[in-house]
């Protein structure tokens, strides 16, 4: 296994209009905002109490741990601003068959404007040439049909419904699983 801990700490990507860059403490009122929005988490995750809230995104800012399976997130911002819009992570599902997970959340006043898509595909560019993933996965729940609209967008392949899988306000969704090689992804650049 490649030691990626130096890479991923100065990690800062730009694309036309977007930066990508590690969060800092600068970040965590706003990260804080985001993560207990319902219009945000509604298809992510559950609201849980303030200190859960800082804890999560103080990890989030923390260097990354560089074991497999800790999870590593960026802030995208425009290129000319310095607040999160939202951001993109991923995790090391594992090193041996170097494949990862991937994931994404914005505000939703910056949603429908391709920001997301323009966030992801410097982002996974990054993840394959850069790091050299073999394969990258995403996972969403079956009612978030703009987070299965955007795997589609980046070359993903459905590849399992996982049923009743997980919960959001006590209610059980399917999750959709899909995922990418880096041949597809070059596709869904053309």
């Amino acid at each position: 296994m490649q030691d990626f801990t130096q890479i991923i700490s100065t990690l800062h990507l730009t694309s036309s209009r977007l930066c990508l860059r590690r969060f800092n403490q600068q970040d965590l009122a706003l990260q804080i905002e985001h993560e207990t929005n319902p219009d945000i988490m509604r298809y992510i995750a559950d609201i849980v109490d303030i200190n859960a809230t800082t804890e999560k995104i103080n990890n989030l800012i923390a260097p990354w741990s560089g074991k497999e399976g800790d999870w590593a997130g960026f802030a995208v911002t425009l290129k000319d601003e310095s607040d999160a819009m939202g951001m993109v992570c991923f995790r090391f599902d594992s090193f041996e068959f170097m494949r990862v997970e991937v994931g994404y959340r914005f505000h939703p006043q910056y949603q429908g404007k391709g920001y997301c898509l323009e966030a992801m595909r410097a982002f996974m560019s990054f993840l394959f040439y850069q790091l050299n993933v073999r394969k990258a996965s995403a996972y969403c729940v079956d009612a978030n049909a703009a987070s299965e609209h955007m795997m589609k967008k980046l070359g993903m392949q459905k590849e399992a419904v996982l049923r009743a899988h997980s919960t959001l306000g006590g209610i059980w969704y399917d999750e959709l699983v899909y995922g990418v090689f880096k041949q597809e992804f070059e596709q869904s650049l053309l």
